[in-house]
């Protein structure tokens, strides 16, 4: 008997050995026998009577008209089919990972129902689809972990915790880092969770490649568009108060309703930029619809350079104008933290010079130094610079030309420098 029959094996008896008990939440229950329905039911009640928590999730679902079932997937744990009003689980796995699949993808149909806007995948433009399904996913993990972790406290059941902690390491680990004495769970747990996910690199771009890659290279190839139509835009608030919710309804983003407008949050690969760009161009020239451009100027992971910056780069570096600025550029006017390469970070250094050619842009310059912010340069699509609030960084755009981007740094600080100089003034008011 090979590893995975006697797995197989080990499962089916540890599913004949459940009793039948009616489930405390009442799903419709489909199976290929009674003794996945046994299993179902034996899932449902664990997470009914340890976790108020997820109890809330699947009633929700149930409510909603929901049934549950197994089936059989290749490398998955479960799913959650709206269109179909059904949730599914994998029958090969043990009974402590389909604990957390199930409040995981019940989380997916709550989402669903509570969502004012279209929620199926290529309705929305290319930055609100990536908000969407990246806040889907990490609030669906946070509601699974925080159902286990109800149940260890709960129940001293430790399986399904022990379970989520082995396959979503970084999850689990950040979850727990923020819990306190009472026990409970808090949001400030949930948004660890939350976070944890957007940290684990390789699960974010599976979901990137299945989510948005293949279906657009997909209506490339086959010319056909119809099931991405686009142009739905929402906010980060919109989503978070829909999705990030806490055993009481509240969101649990209330802190930060703004969190996925966070640059680092809406990272993409240097390939799935290519995929977008050649997904708008085909889908243009085919039915003559505009371009979205909310993907262009997103944070590349790895920051590339393409061929065309490096040529640009390399041109601006010998001509004659640098050349003439040499010396004087080997010291910038506001000594800025900067990253990048070594011409990189010369032609941030020529950039402020220029700026500070006029003292008042010199000033604002100098504002935003004292506010903590540092200067880099990245592939942009269509601005010439993007500035970062989180990280204290302004992104200036490899491709634009040194005119435009000291305009655009000019305009960046100009805005830092209002902004500092309102607050000195409400702190004025406020002493007296």
């Amino acid at each position: 008997m090979g590893i995975l029959d006697e797995a197989r094996e080990e499962l089916r008896q540890s599913a004949t050995a459940l009793k039948w008990e009616e489930p405390l939440v009442g799903f419709d229950l489909a199976g290929d026998s009674q003794e996945q329905k046994t299993r179902l039911s034996h899932i449902v009640n664990t997470i009914a009577k340890g976790s108020p928590f997820g109890k809330k999730i699947l009633q929700d679902a149930c409510d909603a008209g929901y049934s549950l079932a197994m089936e059989h997937m290749f490398g998955a744990l479960g799913a959650c089919e709206p269109e179909n009003k059904k949730i599914l689980l994998n029958p090969s796995m043990p009974n402590e990972d389909l604990v957390a699949t199930l409040v995981h993808e019940a989380r997916h149909a709550q989402q669903d129902e509570r969502a004012s806007w279209q929620t199926a995948r290529g309705n929305s433009d290319f930055a609100t689809e990536l908000k969407l399904y990246r806040a889907a996913e990490a609030d669906a993990e946070a509601a699974a972990v925080a159902a286990c972790y109800e149940i260890r406290q709960n129940t001293g059941n430790a399986a399904p915790f022990c379970a989520s902690a082995d396959r979503d390491s970084l999850i689990v680990a950040a979850f727990s880092s923020k819990k306190d004495a009472s026990g409970k769970v808090t949001p400030a747990m949930l948004r660890a969770a939350f976070d944890g996910w957007f940290e684990d690199q390789p699960i974010m771009e599976e979901y990137e490649r299945s989510y948005l890659v293949e279906e657009m290279d997909d209506a490339v190839r086959s010319g056909n568009f119809s099931k991405r139509q686009g142009g739905q835009s929402l906010s980060s608030r919109q989503i978070v108060e829909t999705y990030c919710t806490d055993a009481d309804g509240r969101c649990y983003w209330s802190v930060n309703p703004d969190v996925l407008e966070e640059r680092g949050r809406l990272a993409i690969g240097s390939k799935t930029r290519k995929s977008a760009e050649r997904f708008y161009q085909a889908r243009f020239e085919k039915t003559g619809q505009a371009s979205d451009a909310t993907y262009a100027d997103l944070e590349v992971r790895g920051n590339p350079f393409n061929m065309s910056e490096r040529i640009g780069l390399l041109k601006q570096a010998f001509s004659k104008e640098y050349r003439d600025t040499f010396s004087r550029d080997m010291k910038p006017s506001v000594e800025f933290e900067k990253s990048g390469s070594l011409l990189e970070k010369r032609r941030l250094n020529h950039i402020v010079n220029e700026v500070c050619r006029d003292k008042n842009a010199r000033k604002d310059l100098q504002a935003l130094k004292s506010a903590g912010y540092s200067l880099t340069m990245e592939s942009l699509g269509k601005a010439a610079a993007v500035r970062d609030d989180k990280n204290k960084v302004v992104i200036l755009a490899r491709r634009a030309s040194d005119k435009e981007l000291q305009t655009a740094l000019s305009k960046e600080a100009r805005h830092i420098a209002a902004v500092e100089l309102t607050a000195i003034k409400r702190k004025t008011v406020c002493r007296g």
